[in-house]
């Protein structure tokens, strides 16, 4: 008696309660996987760009604090401005290494992103920069030029390698690689080319000389907090934030919306349990006849239970498979949906990332089906053959 053939003639034979453990898996493991996947992607934004923005501590206009978290994370216009004097007296603050301002400009109507929303304009100051230019890697110098513009990587540029900015032409030098935060949507300009934009009064609502805030790198020999303290005694009408604190609100959300998300798991992942095991009862009890004539024909319990618990398996393999390949692909073709609709930034994993987790999630809805047929299983494993004919 061939194991294989008896597995497969059990699912065939009722297609219903196989499809419908099928169905099951498939949607509890895709909704498992994508939840897993925001969450993830969430996470993974918000730690990159913290280590991108490369500054120990960000000065910021006092009063401005989230406005400023959400103009560097989310990409979100903000229109606040301190004076660009600030720059110098922070450069004499014990402790500071070096400090690089940007300017947050406007929110361009003729930019887009690749979801159709329009680009944040920053300025930045090239010759003290160590934000933007880092990322393009040793080899680029460009960007650094009035006339020339660095974007995002979901910057939308139809006119190849041109740009224009206010109805000013810029030469479009760089690429950011993704970062899944508002970084990706925005076109960075040097000060240089915001002065030039400012003298055709492309820019009304823009003070001059003004800076919306200043990256700080902190010195060997001293901490971000003492450096923050000393800007706070020294520098009037700003505030420090240091790095390890920034986007401390989207981390909040991020637990809340964590928290929420992991509960509702369980208890859907417990509901299907009980489910499964509920319509493999139902599977054992009408087939109790059958099983009761394979003991009477030699066939082991072992044999007899192991077709079942391979039924399962093989069940719940190709319901987490199909499950986890729908929900991958939702994920990934819906990712601007995504971040836009829980307010977070989102990356999607590189392929590395997805490997694990997808394997963790087919190996969790094989485990999961496995043990819910477990229980009916073991049940019928005990009865004897002769009583089991005769139900």
């Amino acid at each position: 008696m061939n194991l294989r053939r008896l597995t497969l003639r059990s699912i065939l034979g009722d297609p219903f309660r196989s499809a419908a453990i099928f169905v099951l898996v498939c949607l509890l493991t895709g909704t498992s996987l994508a939840t897993t996947l925001v969450l993830r992607g969430a996470q993974d934004s918000v730690h990159l760009a913290l280590s991108r923005l490369g500054a120990d501590v960000v000065v910021v206009p006092l009063g401005a604090e989230g406005r400023v978290e959400s103009a560097l994370l989310t990409g979100m216009p903000t229109g606040v401005w301190m004076p660009r004097e600030i720059v110098a007296r922070l450069e004499q603050v014990p402790g500071v290494e070096r400090v690089s301002p940007q300017l947050y400009l406007a929110q361009l109507d003729d930019v887009r992103s690749d979801s159709g929303a329009p680009a944040p304009l920053v300025a930045f100051d090239p010759d003290s920069d160590f934000t933007v230019r880092p990322w393009l890697g040793d080899s680029e110098t460009s960007g650094t030029l009035p006339g020339q513009a660095i974007v995002g990587s979901r910057v939308e540029t139809s006119s190849g390698p041109d740009l224009t900015v206010l109805g000013r032409h810029l030469v479009l030098s760089a690429r950011l690689e993704p970062t899944g935060a508002g970084l990706d949507n925005t076109v960075f300009i040097p000060f240089a080319e915001a002065e030039a934009l400012a003298q055709t009064g492309r820019l009304p609502d823009v003070p001059a000389d003004a800076v919306s805030a200043v990256l700080v790198k902190v010195s060997a020999g001293s901490t971000p907090e003492d450096v923050a303290v000393r800007i706070m005694q020294d520098v009037a009408g700003v505030v420090p934030i240091e790095s390890p604190d920034l986007f401390q609100s989207f981390r909040r959300q991020l637990t809340g919306l964590m928290r929420g998300m992991l509960a509702a798991l369980a208890v859907t992942w417990a509901l299907a349990i009980v489910l499964v095991g509920l319509i493999f009862s139902m599977i054992v009890a009408a087939r109790r006849r059958e099983i009761g004539v394979l003991r009477a024909l030699g066939a082991t319990r072992a044999f007899v239970l192991g077709s079942l618990l391979i039924e399962a398996a093989a069940i719940g393999l190709a319901g987490g498979l199909a499950g986890l390949a729908t929900g991958t692909l939702i994920t990934y073709l819906l990712q601007t949906n995504i971040g836009n609709s829980v307010g977070l930034p989102f990356l999607f994993p590189s392929l590395a990332q997805l490997a694990p987790l997808v394997a963790a999630g087919l190996g969790l809805a094989t485990f999961a089906v496995i043990v819910a047929a477990g229980v009916p299983v073991l049940r019928i494993g005990r009865l004897d053959p002769v009583a089991a004919m005769r139900d």
